[in-house]
C-alpha cells in the first residue's frame, strides 16, 4: 500500500512535528509542573526556573546549560544540575510524560 502527501517536504515536516503531542512534566506529587515542555527534534526543552523552583532548587547561580536568552534547557542536559532529581521519560496513552522523581544513592 502507498501513502502519498501532496505538498512539500516542508510541509509535510510542519504536519508532522503538530501531531506530536506536547510532553508533560510531572512533579514528585504528580502534579503538572508549569515548565512550558516544548519538542526541540527528539528532545524535551523546559523553561528552567520554574522546574528548579518546582523542585526546590537554587534559582542561582542558574546552570550554564540554560539559554540566557530564552532561559530554556534541553532536559537532559539540565539534569546533572538538579541532583538528587531525575527526570524519567514514559510514552503513556495520555501523551508523552517526563517524571521527576528523587533518585537514590546507591
Amino acid at each position: 500500500m502507498r501513502q502519498w502527501f501532496l505538498g512539500t517536504e516542508a510541509e509535510l515536516r510542519a504536519l508532522l512535528v503538530q501531531a506530536k503531542p506536547k510532553p508533560l512534566v510531572v512533579g514528585a506529587d504528580g502534579q503538572p509542573v508549569n515548565c512550558k515542555p516544548e519538542w526541540v527534534g527528539d528532545s524535551v526543552t523546559v523553561a528552567a526556573m520554574p522546574l528548579l523552583r518546582a523542585l526546590g532548587l537554587p534559582l542561582t547561580p542558574l546552570p550554564p546549560v540554560v539559554h540566557t536568552h530564552s532561559g530554556r534547557a534541553f532536559i537532559r542536559e539540565l539534569e546533572p544540575y538538579c541532583r538528587p532529581w531525575g527526570f524519567f521519560y514514559r510514552d503513556t496513552p495520555q501523551g508523552p510524560r517526563v517524571y521527576c522523581k528523587r533518585v537514590v544513592a546507591a
